[in-house]
């Protein structure tokens, strides 16, 4: 999520929630698998401060379902 963020010019601490689902579509479009990108958001949510109050992998629209 590093590289990505610098990429877009977003500081990975404080991402913005729409920059997170942005970086996990892209995920998701790359084909990665179910594990990985809940690897992501887990690793995102660890530094990251909450929204609204939640932590970022508990927000509804990052919350991942199971296939």
């Amino acid at each position: 999520m590093v590289c990505w963020c610098l990429s877009k010019h977003i500081n990975p601490v404080s991402a913005p929630l729409n920059a997170i689902i942005e970086h996990m579509t892209h995920l998701f479009h790359l084909g990665r698998e179910y594990r990985t990108i809940n690897l992501h958001r887990f690793a995102i949510s660890k530094p990251h401060p909450p929204i609204d109050p939640e932590r970022v992998w508990r927000t509804p629209c990052v919350s991942l379902s199971t296939p």
